[in-house]
Order: structure tokens, then C-alpha cells, then sequence
């Protein structure tokens, strides 16, 4: 659950003790062995303030949904480069965001985040349309998970657009340029998915 906590750049702390487990208005994480030890703990501990969700492996989209908000269209973009950047929008927001070393890991990233059980997941590459599409990025475009996949006419870092503007600018401008541009193709994604979804594969 951690490792989904910052990997989604959701903001937590880990209690010193049962007197810091809840604070006011928090969200309270409580695994199986958690609860044991509070139930087995000769000192209550006061959760009447706070919101506690149960942690297994079967309920990790409903926690995200908490978390980080709904998960009715999950965006993620991808800017090719040395490295390929990506970025994943929740609704329109940044939420994650990384580096992969070869285009082909990207299919890490589909399959995580198809496991929060997103109502639609959008997978946006953008590419220079003059080049001829690589046998990896077709296979990505292709993923089963994928709800609609898009080719973005790829974006410059002295551009701007309206999807641009939309996303969080002042969190953006200390991304690096790679993952901006990753961040702008999703952001265009999912815009371009609540105008006009008819087809699988769509260029823009």
C-alpha cells in the first residue's frame, strides 16, 4: 500500500505510536495485522475523529477512489524520447508520473494501474505523425486494457496548448520537460475522449 501511496503522490505519514495513530478529519489505512494490534493493544487508541478504511488486496481501487477521486477516466500520456517519460491523470489532475527505460515498459504501467479497476483508461504516445509507428508502440496501442488508445502529434516544450493550461501549471513547471510533455498528451487524451470517443484509434 505504501509503494501505491507514492506512487500516486498521495501525501502520508507512518504513527511513532498509538497516540499519533489519528489526528482530526484524517483517513486512517488499517491492514489485517494493523487491526490486531490495535485489538491486542492494552491502550485504545481514539479513531472517533477519523475515517478508518480496511486494507487488503481485494479493495485497493475503492482506496485509491478515496484517496485521489474518481477513477471514471484514467489518462496516461507518453513522450518518447531516450528514456520515455509518462504521466497519469485521474479525472483531468496529475497523480503519477516517471521514467521508464524502453518504450515496452510502459506495459507495467497499463497493467498497474488496470488493476484500480478505472472506468475508462486512456493511453495516449505522442509521435512525430512523418515517422513510421515502431512494432512496440503498436503493441501498446493494442493493449486489452487500453479503453481507447490515441497518437498525439508530438508536443514541443515552447509550445502551448489549451490542455496545457488546464493542467496544474505551477506544479508542472517543476517537472522535468519530458514529463510535461508526457503530462500535456494525457491531458489532450482526455479531452479528446469526452469530445468524440467513436473509434479505437484515433490520431489528433
Amino acid at each position: 500500500m505504501v509503494r501505491l501511496l507514492r506512487e500516486f503522490g498521495i501525501s502520508f505519514r507512518v504513527p511513532r505510536s498509538l497516540e499519533e495513530i489519528c489526528y482530526r478529519e484524517e483517513v486512517v489505512l488499517l491492514d489485517h495485522e494493523g487491526l490486531r494490534y490495535l485489538n491486542e493493544s492494552s491502550r485504545s487508541a481514539q479513531l472517533t475523529n477519523c475515517r478508518v478504511i480496511h486494507v487488503d488486496r481485494d479493495n485497493l481501487s475503492e482506496i485509491v477512489r478515496e484517496l485521489i477521486g474518481d477513477l471514471k477516466v484514467v489518462s496516461l500520456g507518453v513522450d518518447l524520447g531516450r528514456r520515455a517519460a509518462y504521466a497519469v491523470l485521474v479525472g483531468g489532475r496529475l497523480v503519477k508520473y516517471g521514467h521508464v527505460d524502453s518504450i515496452s515498459d510502459i506495459r507495467k504501467v497499463i497493467e498497474e494501474i488496470a488493476l484500480l479497476n478505472p472506468g475508462v483508461l486512456l493511453l495516449g504516445i505522442g509521435m512525430e505523425f512523418s515517422k513510421s509507428i515502431p512494432d512496440e508502440v503498436l503493441e501498446l496501442l493494442e493493449s486489452r486494457e487500453v479503453t481507447r488508445a490515441y497518437l498525439v502529434e508530438e508536443v514541443h516544450s515552447n509550445s502551448r496548448s489549451d490542455a496545457e493550461v488546464r493542467l496544474p501549471t505551477s506544479d508542472l513547471a517543476k517537472l522535468p520537460k519530458d514529463i510535461r510533455a508526457a503530462a500535456v498528451i494525457a491531458s489532450r487524451v482526455y479531452e479528446k475522449y469526452l469530445r468524440l470517443h467513436e473509434t479505437a484509434l484515433v490520431f489528433i
